[in-house]
């Protein structure tokens, strides 16, 4: 079984930068903290800590450890709120994970429609990367997530919503902006930005090499493609993006431009953890959402000559 109060004591001794400061902020004594503490360890059988001068400072398997502990704890304390809220204001509540560029096309008209149907539900979003997101499900942050599917993993359960084709991005006043449509070759001088290596984006891309036919150029980095868009935007430089991440008025300035002979497709859908059956007010707002992107990649799509 998990022990959390261990646990606790653990990220309470990390954060605090002392045992003494942590069991002065947890309301323990120090033998009761390093009863804990000790009681973790033996149960893992591994050294959490490590003496650094008259302090303490982490081992090299409690550094692996930390982030695991925190994502569970932080987990456990999403859904104990959510219940909380559920028995103080007497309304259900659903934790959403939902990339950012969704956030803000598709999601305001989604709960704008969750709203008239049950207006009392509270959300939560958690707008994240695709890797963060799976996350979240896993350690049960979050109850359902609208997110880009890859390969099926075991723990998830996901449906497919849309396939959202790939884009290159241009801003209007680019050379190329009187394209519409142009084979993968012809991205094969030109300097694009491209997103970190860790996003499910350039991951898609990277395995599409096959297809391609060779390696992009990735010769600038960001961390969120509203960034890239922006910096395109602003005559930077050109990216390769899904056509739903060209939105509200930033997306005036840019030009969507067809990419290869086949499409190169983004799946989107939902996610949630494996075995478990959606509540009531989670499907609803997966139901919503799961409209609402059906209905923006068709308006979308007319824009693409």
């Amino acid at each position: 079984m998990l022990d959390t109060p261990a646990l606790t004591a653990f990220v309470a001794v990390v954060d605090s930068g002392s045992a003494h400061a942590a069991a002065r902020r947890l309301g323990l004594s120090q033998a009761a903290l390093s009863r804990r503490l000790q009681r973790l360890e033996a149960s893992l059988g591994i050294k959490l800590f490590v003496r650094a001068g008259r302090g303490l400072a982490l081992s090299e398997q409690g550094s692996l450890l930390l982030p695991k502990v925190r994502a569970h704890l932080e987990g456990l304390s999403g859904v104990l709120k959510s219940v909380r809220d559920t028995v103080r204001y007497g309304v259900p509540s659903v934790t959403l994970g939902c990339l950012p560029t969704l956030c803000t096309s598709v999601l305001p008209q989604a709960l704008a429609a969750v709203n008239k149907r049950h207006p009392d539900i509270r959300l939560r979003i958690h707008d994240l990367s695709a890797t963060e997101i799976r996350q979240n499900i896993a350690d049960g942050s979050a109850d359902v997530a609208i997110t880009y599917l890859g390969i099926e993993e075991r723990g998830f359960s996901q449906q497919a919503i849309i396939e959202e084709p790939m884009v290159l991005v241009v801003a209007k006043g680019h050379d190329l902006a009187r394209q519409t449509h142009l084979p993968w070759r012809a991205l094969s001088g030109l300097d694009l930005i491209g997103i970190g290596p860790q996003s499910g984006l350039r991951r898609l891309l990277e395995d599409a090499r096959p297809i391609i036919g060779f390696d992009l150029n990735w010769r600038h980095e960001v961390q969120h493609i509203t960034t890239a868009l922006q910096l395109v935007a602003s005559g930077y430089a050109v990216t390769v993006a899904p056509l739903l991440a060209l939105q509200g008025r930033m997306g005036e300035n840019l030009h969507p431009i067809r990419l290869g002979e086949v499409p190169l497709n983004r799946r989107l859908g939902s996610l949630w953890r494996a075995g478990e059956r959606l509540a009531p007010e989670a499907e609803a707002v997966r139901r919503a959402i799961a409209a609402a992107l059906r209905t923006e990649l068709a308006l979308r799509m007319k824009t693409l000559i």
